[in-house]
């Protein structure tokens, strides 16, 4: 797919000799780009074959600013710490037909954080459309225009991603060919909950279908709420988690 990109970077690092270093990264970036899948077939259609320029919009993974820190620290003892802070703002996501099919085809790819900032505009825009007659949706066997629910003022777009992980490691020589690395290993370490996708299909992490309510069907209570969370069991972002290795060299 033709991914356009636009950004700033910027990057820092000094050298403190013997004892290690220490590096800063700031990211400022957009993208845009024709489809949340890479592979054919996509998961979901194009809205009008013939006129592609409706599926553009940003990718799912359009992370306006990120920052890194990042350092190695010659410790005594020959240890050596390296931690790694990772901040960065939401992505975006998109807002899905209530039966979940497709996008709404009336809003641009990926419109939750982008095109509308808060549930208030959001809830507008379903507003104005319900009141001209609703969308028109020719899936899961049925065609017409059907309205759309209101969001609750809870429901949420994205998350904000923080994470500090660090690694302690020491390397033990046996003789001229042999040795072993001893690794410990941090996640998370201050355990923040980090709302977070896997997929392209919904890497936002939150609920993007206009689901309806049972006892409400003019609202949906089940979009904007957290599905996921980033980083897995082991892994940058999850729930706090320390894993310790070793590693032979021959």
């Amino acid at each position: 797919m033709n991914t356009k990109y636009d950004g700033l970077w910027l990057s820092a690092r000094e050298r403190l000799t013997r004892y290690g270093e220490f590096d800063a990264a700031y990211t400022s970036a957009r993208a845009y780009n024709y489809a949340n899948d890479d592979q054919i077939p996509f998961e979901y259609s194009p809205i009008d074959p013939n006129n592609l320029r409706l599926e553009y919009g940003p990718p799912p993974n359009d992370q306006r600013h990120r920052l890194v820190f990042s350092g190695i620290a010659n410790l005594p003892y020959k240890f050596r710490f390296s931690p790694i802070w990772t901040i960065a703002s939401g992505v975006p996501m998109d807002i899905l037909l209530p039966d979940g099919s497709e996008r709404i085809p009336t809003i641009q790819r990926n419109a939750g954080g982008r095109q509308f900032r808060s549930t208030r505009e959001l809830n507008a825009f379903i507003e104005k459309t319900n009141a001209a007659g609703g969308v028109y949706e020719t899936t899961s066997g049925s065609t017409g225009y059907v309205t759309l629910p209101l969001v609750s003022d809870g429901a949420r777009f994205n998350d904000s991603f923080n994470s500090l992980d660090f690694r302690l490691n020491r390397t033990l020589k046996f003789g001229d060919r042999w040795s072993v690395d001893l690794i410990g290993e941090a996640f998370n370490i201050f355990n923040v909950t980090n709302i977070l996708g896997t997929g392209n299909l919904n890497y936002s992490g939150f609920a993007t279908a206009l689901s309806l309510a049972r006892n409400n069907p003019g609202f949906s209570s089940s979009f904007g709420k957290p599905v996921s969370t980033a980083g897995g069991v082991f892994g940058s972002g999850g729930p706090r988690a320390f894993q310790f290795a070793a590693r032979a060299h021959f």
